[in-house]
């Protein structure tokens, strides 16, 4: 009996003991003061997440001796500047941006065309063209963070996907497949179609999803102003004739808008946005700024 159930690890390192997962984790930490622009909460709390897990990191980078292309790699794993910053901190910075510099993309191109999960060759036997896993990590810079199994998150994450490309037809069949096949009467998400366990996975990922097909915010670094945001990019046909109201945007301040039946939108007010921020509709009318 495993006392703690399924909030301690259990079985076998393959999944349960995501070694890398503090440091995608931090993407949240970049994406709350991102959103917020709370200086003291990053200050106190947020910098010194980013900084340990970094810190941390650069302790097991080392240089890749199998390819001798001058990138750094992890030895062993599984496939899943600030104005504020005090001079201390300047030679911590400069050993993360040193390491960034020749850190491997991780964006390699097999022998059948695919994007490789693995940098090394397709004949080790690791990459193969019939390999349907659930999981798309291999993929987690088209968006972050599954052909399509039976379980609720791959099929969400497969929708947030599709919206990247302002695919909206397979996003919002992505979308309505996860409901119907994965979802309870109470709403909770199962694991496998209507089986338990209840794995509350779908249920987060499938807002970020629908946020997805509102609004293309993405991030870019520091900067907050003088950027363009989508609103809009992939809202299906079955949804015309909305508005949204209060949807928040990086750098701060929110924003309303109201599309057609065809899912375009046609009008945006915002409050509290950053300077320079120009707001355009997936056909790249300007709805705001200029």
């Amino acid at each position: 009996m495993n006392i703690f159930g399924h909030t301690g690890m259990k079985e076998d390192a393959q999944w349960a003991n995501y070694l890398v997962a503090a440091a995608w984790m931090m993407q949240h930490v970049s994406d709350h003061f991102s959103y917020s622009q709370n200086v003291t909460w990053y200050r106190d709390q947020g910098y010194p997440l980013l900084k340990g897990v970094a810190q941390f990191w650069l302790s097991q980078l080392q240089p890749d001796k199998y390819f001798n292309d001058g990138s750094l790699v992890l030895l062993a794993d599984i496939s899943s500047t600030q104005s504020l910053l005090p001079d201390t901190e300047k030679k911590f910075i400069a050993n993360v941006t040193a390491a960034l510099k020749t850190l491997d993309n991780g964006l390699h191109i097999g022998t059948w065309g695919q994007v490789k999960e693995w940098k090394i060759p397709d004949s080790f036997g690791y990459d193969f063209e019939t390999d349907t896993h659930r999981h798309l990590s291999n993929l987690v810079g088209w968006y972050p963070g599954y052909a399509d199994a039976n379980a609720g998150w791959e099929k969400v994450w497969r929708s947030a996907c599709w919206t990247r490309l302002n695919n909206t037809d397979e996003a919002y069949f992505e979308l309505r497949y996860a409901i119907d096949e994965n979802f309870a009467s109470n709403g909770l998400s199962m694991y496998s179609g209507q089986n338990p366990p209840f794995q509350i996975d779908a249920n987060f990922g499938i807002v970020g999803a629908m946020l997805s097909m509102l609004v293309a915010d993405l991030p870019n670094g520091n900067a907050v102003k003088n950027r363009t945001v989508v609103l809009g990019p992939a809202i299906p046909a079955r949804w015309g004739g909305g508005f949204v109201k209060g949807l928040r945007l990086r750098g701060g301040g929110q924003v309303d808008f109201t599309w057609d039946l065809n899912g375009l939108v046609i009008s945006a007010n915002a409050s509290g946005i950053a300077k320079g921020l120009r707001t355009v509709n997936k056909e790249g009318a300007v709805l705001i700024g200029s």
